[in-house]
């Protein structure tokens, strides 16, 4: 075990611990989008492929929806989605309740639990710790105690859930909210995630103690050696010769890829990345700009390094108009289709 994680356990009173991608994880799963492939294989059993078409594509439109239609929230629950669901498809309750039912199922079926944070959550217990399970997710409250306790998480002294709540940690009000509802001072808390931002910096900025859990290894290296993913790789290799490329996104993952590709003859320019702590830096050889560098870096070809490519992909087609620039946009490296 990480001998600076159990020192700030031992410091604290209670442990906080983020849920999905930390305590739990998908088996097999990296992206919302593989979930709802096997949830949309379960349907085509039970419904003629003709009432529903691209399950995948419509549950991502219903979600996006939702998240439009209640903007004024912090969050929105499954109900909410699967509403604009039934709407846009014309369905009955009936049929959409089943669906609704065969997706949380799925989630279910597909948890596991994380073998490290286990053994710290024993841990915790060991030490008798007050534990804290807190989430930013659409599923219910009842939903998620069911994943938790299939994975044999079953002792702990509060479920908060951003769907129940209306508050999440994106924002840092679901840390204002734990705080209220053990009427505690935050010096008591740690709080353990996988997000830099969402469980580390917005936990601190509310005076809570925070550790980050990188949880990347896995995922990185399911995707890097994706067969799809070494094509699409090799096919920008080539592509790219004789023109300025950028990659958008400095992180592990892209830090794993610079690892194991190698670029050294094309004409990199850099990575760009909106973090303002990464300004500066490299990875390998290669620099680390600012997202409004892009207009003098000037490049051909812009190759997306991060996994959820979707605000990425939104800021890069704005940003091009806005600048009347001239680049390729490359954002599917990475996906298994």
């Amino acid at each position: 075990m990480d001998k600076n994680l159990l020192d700030l356990i031992d410091k604290s009173e209670y442990i906080s611990f983020d849920v999905f991608d930390t305590v739990i994880k998908r088996r097999g799963l990296f992206r919302p989008e593989d979930l709802f492939k096997f949830v949309e294989r379960r349907v085509s059993r039970f419904y003629k492929k003709e009432v529903i078409k691209n399950f995948t594509d419509e549950r991502v439109l219903a979600e996006d929806q939702a998240r439009e239609v209640f903007k004024d929230t912090e969050e929105i629950t499954l109900d909410q989605i699967y509403y604009g669901f039934k709407n846009n498809l014309q369905l009955d309750d009936e049929t959409v309740k089943k669906i609704q039912e065969i997706e949380v199922q799925t989630e279910i079926n597909f948890s596991k639990k994380d073998n490290f944070i286990f053994n710290i959550y024993n841990y915790c217990l060991e030490k008798n710790k007050k534990i804290i399970f807190l989430s930013d997710m659409y599923l219910s409250h009842d939903d998620i105690c069911k994943i938790l306790k299939k994975n044999h998480y079953t002792k702990f002294n509060e479920l908060i859930i951003s769907s129940e709540t209306g508050f999440t940690k994106y924002t840092g009000n679901q840390y204002r909210y734990l705080l209220n509802k053990l009427n505690i001072s935050p010096d008591k808390i740690l709080h353990i995630g996988d997000n830099y931002q969402t469980d580390v910096n917005n936990a601190e900025k509310k005076g809570l103690s925070a550790y980050f859990y990188n949880s990347s290894t896995e995922k990185n290296a399911w995707f890097l050696n994706h067969p799809n993913t070494k094509r699409k790789i090799n096919f920008l290799i080539k592509e790219a010769e004789n023109k300025k490329i950028v990659f958008y996104g400095a992180g592990l993952f892209a830090q794993e890829l610079i690892r194991q590709y190698n670029f050294s003859g094309l004409n990199v320019l850099g990575f760009v990345d909106k973090a303002l702590d990464k300004k500066g830096q490299k990875i390998s050889n290669y620099n680390i700009y600012q997202p409004e560098d892009i207009e003098k870096l000037n490049p051909d070809i812009i190759a997306v390094t991060v996994i959820q490519y979707d605000q990425a992909l939104k800021f890069l087609n704005s940003f091009k108009i806005e600048k009347n620039l001239n680049f390729n946009i490359v954002y599917d490296l990475f996906q298994d289709n």
